[in-house]
């Protein structure tokens, strides 16, 4: 993410600040502008995605349709570049000529009036204007061309989730269809990082790419709300990485490994534990319910096992802390298969004591006794 705040000085996005502000005043970016805050599209304009060239480099530009609020937690217009796809917000308005202005924003710092500002008018079915700064030092012409995202080739192999998100969120799809690249086995995509095995099955590889294609939308999301709220403060996103643990016959587990700093308080890690069907790429739930692997391992059995597993060394106050937080429901643990046996990963304990989280591995051989053997995953660890 460090390429973001580099990539946004070499077209003039410094910020730029003018007299503080002593209140949160949505509007303050467009008058910083030099025009009003008007929620309504200005005449001629039509919603949609309109791609163009700013300051050389290519940007892709959403314009919503009806919008409620100028704030940054509503549906806003946005634009991103296409070095880095970070979602840059904007809070809209009019010049006083009458076009459509467009300011980017940092809502957490009301004494930020603006970054930049558009101000477009429709032409023949473009948007023809400009990008300036507030105070006009800069200012690049720019005219806009709208995209039919609808007959935009796919890039990545096609999958529902690739195409569903060409429906329901198709400039989040113009961000990631791109050819992504293979490291060591595994694939990245090159805007989030989010890196994910890939497999030998069809629809094995159809979940693992609509799996890695959700992560890496979450992670720009992510990313964008960081930036919304820190400005130039380098946001470090939201960045997983899965990792196969276990291939068998019928079995295909990965562990997911997750660090997130979306611009709150305290940034965010954990572990995030799935197996899927090598045949179909469907989820397989493992434990604790008719059907499954191991139907007789409950919640309150999964507790028993983590804390005679848990490592004898670890500091009393963890100990406590483990025992206290019991896991008395089915989301207690993430699970995932190795080849040593069930690792569980606790998913209850408090923020300021995750750290306490210690994984547990516990040996196939001593959950024999839980297990169905007429499962068709059975003979996938049992002879």
């Amino acid at each position: 993410m460090r390429l973001l705040s580099a990539a946004l000085s070499v077209v003039g996005l410094s910020l730029c600040v003018a007299a503080a502000q002593s209140d949160e005043n949505p509007a303050q970016p467009l008058i910083a502008c030099g025009g009003t805050a008007s929620l309504a599209l200005t005449p001629g304009v039509t919603p949609g995605i309109y791609r163009g060239t700013l300051a050389g480099q290519g940007i892709n530009l959403q314009i919503i349709g009806k919008r409620t609020s100028q704030e940054r937690y509503d549906p806003t217009d946005r634009y991103a570049y296409d070095q880095h796809g970070i979602d840059i917000q904007l809070n809209r308005g009019r010049t006083k000529g009458g076009a459509l202005l467009l300011a980017e924003f940092t809502a957490d710092y009301p004494d930020l009036n603006a970054r930049g500002c558009f101000e477009l008018r429709p032409s023949a079915g473009k948007l023809v204007g400009k990008w300036h700064t507030p105070d006009n030092t800069r200012t690049y012409p720019l005219t806009l061309s709208p995209v039919n995202v609808a007959t935009v080739p796919l890039a990545l192999p096609s999958t529902p989730g690739l195409l569903a998100l060409r429906r329901s969120d198709p400039f989040t799809f113009l961000k990631l269809n791109r050819p992504w690249k293979t490291v060591k086995g595994s694939v990245v995509e090159p805007f989030s990082g989010t890196t994910y095995p890939r497999g030998n099955g069809a629809a094995l590889n159809v979940a693992l790419q609509d799996r890695q294609l959700s992560l890496a939308a979450d992670s720009l999301e992510c990313s964008a709300g960081a930036f919304a709220s820190f400005g130039d403060a380098d946001p470090q996103g939201n960045q997983t990485t899965g990792t196969a643990t276990f291939e068998g016959p019928h079995l295909y587990s990965i562990r997911e490994t997750y660090e997130a700093d979306c611009g709150g308080a305290h940034p965010d890690s954990g572990t995030v534990g799935r197996t899927l069907d090598q045949r179909t790429g469907k989820l397989v739930t493992l434990s604790g319910k008719p059907g499954t692997l191991w139907p007789r391992l409950t919640p309150a059995v999964l507790q028993k096992l983590y804390l005679a597993g848990y490592p004898k060394d670890a500091d009393s106050e963890c100990l406590d802390a483990v025992k206290e937080n019991d896991a008395s429901d089915d989301s207690g643990f993430e699970l995932f298969l190795s080849r040593k046996g069930l690792t569980l990963s606790p998913n209850f304990l408090p923020h300021v004591v995750a750290a306490c989280g210690e994984e547990v591995t516990v040996a196939y051989s001593a959950l024999r006794s839980y297990a169905d053997a007429s499962s068709p995953y059975f003979k996938d660890l049992y002879r």
